[in-house]
């Protein structure tokens, strides 16, 4: 999917897409490892890609004020709602297209200096390995020599997959994800989550967003060859830079076999 088509949907689902991006099984899923990573590291600076309104960062940046959040998204009508929402001294908005903006991003917020916590928790939806956004984000991270990178995506392997396929969407082996974007010194943990029955219920009252997390909770202590073929999505975490803690509480290599 080209960056105008991106634009266009998400300025014309603005508000029905904040009301998504609010949910409590949103907030947990996508808020947990970058919050993790805070807690450990002295982060100087947060760029998420594909931010919307800015939902995580806005937690975020109440619970950590000495941090830089920068958001940045290429819908002009979900950053004017992220502006009217944020109450925070630490975070600034940016409408972009960052396939096309990412160098000036770059230096901009001197992100080859500095210790940089990069997220894109969301947009790999819409782009696979051989799209210019793909490619600017993996130049991006290339360029940051100390910091975390947090990217979800839509799972390939899971039960069914050939079978339900959403339009325009982009689904991605661990293997694909992991061969864009790690490099032969990061440090990768991989997370599955989602389980596909209940993302097909696509539940969205508060009680059926916390069985979706209790469910995912339970995702995270299954074998990674199984979970990867009932979750609908999967979470890859690179760590280059100094020394640091593993993050998640399930300690174990990505599961590299069939991918």
């Amino acid at each position: 999917m080209d960056s105008n088509t991106v634009k266009e949907k998400y300025d014309s689902t603005a508000q029905q897409y904040i009301q998504l991006e609010e949910s409590h099984y949103q907030m947990t899923c996508h808020s947990a490892a970058a919050s993790k990573y805070l807690k450990s590291h002295a982060v100087d600076v947060v760029i998420d890609v594909g931010c919307g309104s800015g939902a995580v960062i806005r937690r975020l940046a109440a619970e950590y004020p000495n941090v830089k959040f920068v958001g940045i998204d290429i819908s002009p009508e979900l950053v004017k709602i992220g502006k009217v929402k944020y109450c925070s001294k630490n975070i600034e908005f940016v409408v972009a297209d960052f396939s096309i903006d990412h160098q000036k991003i770059i230096d901009k917020y001197k992100l080859k200096s500095k210790h940089v916590l990069f997220l894109v928790l969301g947009p790999m939806e819409h782009y696979h390995s051989d799209d210019k956004f793909t490619q600017a984000v993996a130049n991006t991270w290339g360029m940051i020599k100390d910091g975390g990178f947090v990217n979800l995506f839509l799972n390939q392997d899971v039960i069914g997959r050939r079978f339900v396929m959403g339009k325009g969407k982009k689904y991605w082996t661990a293997r694909d994800a992991l061969h864009t974007y790690s490099g032969e010194k990061d440090r990768v943990h991989l997370k599955y989550y989602s389980f596909f029955l209940l993302d097909v219920i696509r539940a969205r009252t508060t009680i059926g967003d916390m069985i979706l997390v209790l469910i995912d909770r339970l995702l995270m202590n299954a074998p990674a060859s199984l979970a990867k073929k009932i979750a609908v999505a999967f979470e890859i975490l690179i760590e280059r830079g100094g020394q640091v803690e593993i993050l998640h509480e399930k300690k174990r290599s990505p599961d590299m076999s069939g991918c």
